[in-house]
């Protein structure tokens, strides 16, 4: 993980926990599936790019909740719970 937190404090700032970090992701980024295995799901977030003109949604949302390579799990995380526990909902 020191790679990742050098790599993120050299483009962004001083990081001192991976733990700080939240990700938006859309189901059709190619490395989805690697990045979240190398990362952790718990630093992901479902980005619906509403309102913007040429949003995906609801297709990307189904995408998502379809996507084979990631476990209910994984969706279940990347869909709710992260959002929720990030917003203290």
């Amino acid at each position: 993980m020191s790679l990742v937190l050098d790599s993120l404090s050299k483009s962004f700032g001083t990081v001192r926990a991976l733990d700080e970090i939240s990700f938006s992701v859309e189901p059709g980024e190619s490395q989805l599936t690697h990045t979240v295995d190398y990362v952790g799901a718990e630093h992901f977030l479902y980005a619906s790019d509403i309102p913007h003109w040429d949003n995906e949604f609801p297709h990307n949302l189904h995408d998502l909740q379809n996507h084979k390579q990631l476990s209910n799990e994984i969706k279940e995380k990347i869909l709710y719970k992260n959002a929720k526990e990030l917003f203290s909902l």
